[in-house]
């Protein structure tokens, strides 16, 4: 791209558009990204300069440092700091060996009442702390693989990486019914993003992966009947659980004895219930909280926490198809340094060549050339056919503001499918928007933020060519093209187009031996921003991020 624009802070191209993922992991009824954690030593978060403050019995004893995460429990707390290392603190109570993590690195840790799970970054599991023989075995973490765990009183739970969960310590409980229902540590079958333990109770929820939540074991007061409707996390407390909806609202249920089932009506990221407190984070990382009326419930009010996410795991996706090789490579953009790793092992045999994310639910999808839609799990990699679009050929897939999923086919023309009432695509029959017979390959697709203007891309020999598509106009209306001038003088291929939250577009470029992006208002057709990467990457067929997102 041979513009005279001056190179600007790549870090500025994307300040008005972090990524802050929701909140998939939890740890003892803690938010997994960890900012913040309710428990019995009071709350405890994590400051914008990453430095950790508590209030409660635990105040005055906070380490020194930096850290990334943290989980509180029963009576101790702990955070893994920079370096991947854990350290815990307590106030002086029985030390059980719950306060001396193993000399392992760690991605999420999870406090229990006097035992400690976490997972290592090589996806192990350890638990350590109290476990003797009259316990019930809830330190003794089964085999396996592991991308999440939460530690419970006397029971721990996590989510194996085929998503399945596996739990281990007491399956009793002094509220369980005779026929031997309601077991907390009795998981149902199928596939989960998170799951939460009571920390002070005997009750466990969990999202599944199609966003509904499912609660097992003691329901003495409701705390494991959950609401219908799509959430992107739980939490749960004693004998009250709360969750995150896809719409960032947050509902809780059981018991409100102390009004700690009462959430705001406000948006939310993430939530933590406590014994007899909840508290949530807000979409401007400002923290509140609901219940009992404590010294450490009102001391976290109106605190700002860091970002739900650390900026290192704030990533753009990608895909690489090789067609040749059949082999699909996903890929990951550094928004702060641009720079394009790939993500995982290659997908043998499998050419996903497009994809996007849902809206509601925040599952990436991506389609075959052949038209099979899959289902891409962005933290474990794990990818499962989710249906036949029922067209030969699909070039792209974008979804609508509403759900909806679009794309083109060649030689069809512009579908659409609707959701089903779990928010997934309902693959029974395209409806045809703009049926177009001819042979016509569009590079992407993306909507702008309101859903008003669909935004295609298509490569001819002459040059590239961006058009808009307003599904309310006539039909001779309804198509024009954008910013013709300027598209024609950049004089390469594009191969990837999203829409940016201020509703620029961002568009990617085929070079020799590196990628080049550009960020343009299409309203006025200037180029805001630019920058070429040098990677082996240059092949990327399709974009997409999250859809949980925020200005900061």
């Amino acid at each position: 791209m041979n513009h005279s624009i001056p190179e600007l802070s790549l870090r500025s191209i994307w300040a008005l558009s972090r990524l802050m993922l929701p909140s998939l992991l939890m740890a003892g009824g803690a938010v997994s990204a960890n900012i913040l954690d309710a428990g019995g030593p009071g709350i405890c978060g994590i400051q914008t300069d990453n430095t950790v403050v508590c209030w409660g019995d635990n105040k005055n004893i906070v380490p020194d440092g930096t850290f990334s995460q943290l989980s509180v429990g029963g009576f101790h707390s702990c955070g893994i700091r920079d370096d991947s290392t854990l350290t815990c603190w307590a106030p002086p109570w029985s030390d059980y060996g719950q306060l001396t993590p193993p000399k392992d690195t760690f991605y999420q840790v999870s406090v229990g009442y006097y035992h400690t799970c976490g997972v290592t970054t090589d996806n192990g599991i350890k638990c350590w702390g109290k476990n003797t023989a009259n316990d019930y075995g809830q330190a003794t973490p089964p085999d396996g693989t592991f991308s999440q765990v939460s530690a419970g009183k006397w029971h721990s739970c996590g989510i194996l990486t085929d998503n399945t969960v596996a739990c281990w310590g007491s399956n009793t409980n002094p509220y369980a019914k005779k026929d031997g229902s309601e077991r907390q540590a009795t998981p149902p079958s199928g596939t989960f993003l998170q799951v939460s333990a009571a920390i002070g109770g005997w009750h466990t929820c969990g999202v599944r992966t199609d966003n509904t939540v499912e609660c097992w074991g003691s329901n003495n007061h409701g705390q494991a009947t959950p609401p219908s409707g799509t959430f992107s996390q739980v939490s749960t407390g004693k004998w009250h659980s709360c969750g995150v909806r896809t719409d960032n609202t947050i509902a809780c249920w059981g018991s409100d004895s102390d009004g700690q089932a009462t959430p705001p009506n406000s948006s939310f990221y993430s939530v933590t219930a406590g014994i007899f407190e909840t508290c949530g984070v807000r979409i401007n990382n400002t923290v509140t909280c609901w219940g009992a009326n404590s010294d450490s419930r009102f001391a976290a009010n109106g605190f700002i926490a860091k970002s739900s996410v650390p900026t290192s795991v704030c990533f753009l996706y990608g895909v690489q198809d090789d067609v040749n090789k059949r082999n699909t490579q996903l890929l990951t953009i550094d928004t702060d340094i641009f720079e394009v790793s790939p993500f995982g092992k290659p997908y043998k045999k499998l050419n996903l060549h497009a994809m996007d994310f849902h809206p509601l639910t925040n599952q990436l999808y991506a389609i075959t050339s052949k038209g099979k839609l899959h289902q891409v799990d962005h933290k474990t990699l794990i990818q499962t056919e989710f249906g036949d679009t029922g067209f030969k050929t699909v070039d792209d897939i974008t979804f609508h503001p509403d759900g909806t999923l679009w794309g083109w086919s060649s030689k069809n023309g512009l579908f659409q499918f609707n959701n089903n009432k779990r928010n997934q695509p309902l693959l029974r029959k395209a409806k045809m928007v703009l049926p177009y017979k001819e042979e016509l390959k569009l590079e992407d697709l993306t909507w702008n933020n309101a859903g008003t203007i669909l935004y295609a891309v298509a490569n001819f020999n002459q040059g590239a060519i961006v058009w808009n598509y307003k599904p309310d106009k006539e039909a001779e209306n309804a198509i024009s093209r954008v910013c013709n001038n300027l598209i024609n003088s950049f004089g390469t291929e594009i191969i990837a187009m999203e829409t940016l939250p201020d509703d620029t577009l961002l568009f990617g470029f085929r070079e020799n031996d590196s990628l080049s992006f550009a960020v343009i208002d299409v309203q006025t057709c200037d180029i805001v921003k630019q920058t070429e990467v040098p990677t082996d990457y240059n092949e990327i067929k399709s974009i997409a991020w999250p859809h949980n997102c925020a200005f900061p």
